[in-house]
């Protein structure tokens, strides 16, 4: 009795069979078709009445695809989009969001929908599972500072709405159990930041810095009149105020003070260095609405030239430099979308002289559930991440650079056949 062969299936008559030529050139048929499949390489593009050619073709169809899935057809097609995850958290409140990576989870720090301060972590935020904490146990409450990992203990701020209280809580395991204390301190303030620098425990408000060296023993400092945006370090401490002042020192008490930002009626945001050069990018009225200046300078004591960069938008809190693709990234929104500026040379001047890129990220967004997007650089498995939390929803954005993570397959329609690309060898 004939048999078949495992791959391309080819007749294979047996001893006793007679010779048919119909099977042979049936075998030929085969046979060329493997050939010019094989000959095929990642990108290259077949017609065929079939409706699937396997798994190593996708239909011409122009659907988006994860670079992660099909890694041969990025390095053919350029990625066009960010990835995106939706997890429901039962929130509405986007506000209060931060999200950080500590000790390998990702966590998000907010409150549910009966105000309960809480955690969100998972170790994948593409396809792993969210898992729920909750701190400390009470109501009105919420979380908005970043859960950060010394090294020993995971650690947060949650601000008790009710009784006006910020409540410092740590744990060597995010499940628990947690440790709390009441920072009395900090009064009435709200704390936006939570930072582990340079040996210092430092929190920020909006009136205020609070630093420590140890976050299990309630002994903080308060530097009156700096605080807004989180600090930076590189062995000097920066950061900006919503005062559009720039404060730095040896310490988290920010001893000196730098120069006032010209365009910045409206604050700053964090600042983001590349070798020994800051940036930053204010955010001002311009005749009505809100517009961002970039601005950069090589000494924190000198006054800061305006560059080229200027986005139009509705919010300003976060600008990062990525080293890995040599990128410097702002979000922001505009009508209802959400937007990633990216340079590689912001600090071209006079303005008009760089290149500035923008794309988009997210669509739906108001312009109010931007205020705390908030980044991960280049997690363990060398991605970027943006999260918020929007109607209930928490959206995670991905992408292994900044110009996106999605490919766009091309679309190609012609009468009477299908038409398929090749996305694996």
């Amino acid at each position: 009795m004939a048999t078949k062969t495992p791959n391309l299936g080819l007749t294979k008559p047996a001893p006793d069979d007679f010779y048919d030529i119909g099977v042979m050139n049936e075998n030929m048929d085969k046979i060329d078709a493997g050939v010019k499949e094989a000959s095929l390489r990642v990108g290259d593009m077949v017609l065929s009445k079939r409706t699937s050619l396997g798994d190593k073709f996708l239909a011409a169809n122009g659907a988006k695809v994860d670079t992660l899935t099909y890694p041969e057809l990025a390095e053919v097609l350029p990625s066009s989009g960010w990835g995106i995850r939706t997890v429901s958290v039962g929130s509405t409140q986007t506000w209060s969001m931060a999200y950080n990576r500590a000790n390998n989870f990702h966590v998000v720090n907010g409150y549910d929908n009966t105000s309960q301060a809480c955690l969100w972590y998972t170790d994948d935020p593409r396809n792993g599972t969210w898992k729920k904490v909750i701190p400390w146990v009470g109501v009105t409450s919420y979380g908005r500072c970043k859960t950060i990992w010394d090294g020993t203990h995971y650690c947060t701020i949650i601000y008790y709405q009710s009784g006006n209280q910020s409540i410092a809580c740590y744990a060597t395991s995010l499940d628990g159990p947690w440790t709390t204390y009441t920072i009395s301190l900090m009064g009435t303030s709200t704390p936006t930041y939570l930072q582990y620098l340079g040996g210092y425990y430092i929190i920020v408000d909006q009136n205020s810095v609070y630093y420590c060296t140890d976050f299990t023993n309630n002994s903080w400092t308060k530097v009156s009149n700096r605080a807004s945006r989180p600090l930076g370090y590189d062995g000097t401490y920066f950061y900006t105020t919503y005062s559009s002042r720039v404060y730095y020192g040896t310490t988290p008490a920010l001893s000196e003070t730098g120069q006032s930002i010209p365009k910045a009626n409206f604050g700053c945001s964090a600042i983001a260095k590349r070798g020994n050069r800051y940036y930053l990018m204010s955010l001002y009225d311009s005749g009505g609405y809100y517009a961002s200046a970039g601005y950069w300078t090589d000494n924190l004591a000198t006054a800061w030239t305006e560059s080229n960069w200027s986005v139009y938008h509705t919010s300003t809190r976060i600008l990062m430099y990525d080293p890995v693709d040599d990128y410097f990234m702002y979000p922001y929104d505009h009508s209802e979308t959400a937007y990633i500026a990216y340079a590689k040379n912001p600090d071209s001047s006079p303005p008009g002289a760089g290149s500035i890129n923008v794309t988009s990220m997210a669509s739906g967004v108001k312009s109010w559930q931007l205020t705390d997007y908030e980044y991960v650089p280049r997690a363990n498995d060398g991605r970027l991440y943006f999260c918020f939390v929007y109607n209930g929803n928490m959206i995670t954005l991905f992408s292994s650079k900044v110009t996106g993570d999605t490919m766009t397959l091309p679309s190609v329609n012609v009468n009477g056949a299908n038409c398929f690309i090749k996305v694996k060898s």
